[in-house]
């Protein structure tokens, strides 16, 4: 009898046996053990400073889990940014390995070891357009091919540019994820290149 599913097989059961659904995966690099990565974009319109973010139920980076189908933390960031602007961008998996390491933001887990990855670069970087009318309409048209699946799986509600001071003046409401990104940022501002510097000098949250 197959007794795989259930009982003492299920407890000690060999790593390529267990299930998938319930396995954490990780990633590591440089001896980080990463579970999740993400981008954002910061950029200045009419000398208004900004950061280029998804709206979800609030604002967050662009980003997720990682999957063991992806092979590295470059290649979760680089699927999560097409899947949530619903493929009407995509940056390269050797584009975003390319970001130099003074661009990176580690947030720790409960255990005080990184976690998360987030990669933080100006939009100029990529030949990209980030159109909250293109993201809209190609979210109707997601919904209208798959009648089946509900609405609310669609995390993506839309991408805005938001400015600086909305978001230090608490004008907006930013994911938890984005807070932790944001404040490891500022508090150790000195860690980063110097345009990420100058871009984020004097804003705190």
């Amino acid at each position: 009898m197959d007794n795989r599913r259930g009982g003492y097989y299920r407890y000690n059961a060999p790593l390529h046996f267990t299930d998938k659904k319930n396995f954490k995966y990780k990633c590591f690099v440089d001896d980080k053990r990463l579970t999740a990565g993400g981008i954002f974009f910061y950029e200045e319109i009419n000398g208004k400073k900004g950061l280029w973010l998804l709206k979800e139920d609030d604002y967050t980076d662009f980003g997720g889990k990682y999957d063991y189908n992806d092979g590295d933390i470059y290649a979760t960031i680089s699927r999560e940014f097409r899947e949530e602007v619903l493929n009407t961008q995509e940056i390269s998996y050797k584009d975003i390995k390319s970001i130099p390491a003074n661009h990176h933001i580690y947030i720790n887990g409960y255990d005080a070891h990184p976690v998360y990855l987030c990669v933080i670069v100006h939009i100029d970087r990529f030949n990209i357009k980030l159109d909250s009318d293109l993201i809209r309409t190609e979210k109707q048209k997601v919904l209208k091919a798959n009648p089946k699946v509900p609405r609310d799986w669609y995390k993506t509600e839309d991408v805005n540019f938001v400015y600086l001071d909305h978001i230090q003046r608490g004008g907006v409401i930013i994911s938890r994820r984005l807070r932790s990104i944001l404040t490891t940022l500022t508090t150790n501002l000195n860690n980063y290149s110097e345009e990420i510097q100058t871009f984020f000098k004097g804003f705190t949250l």
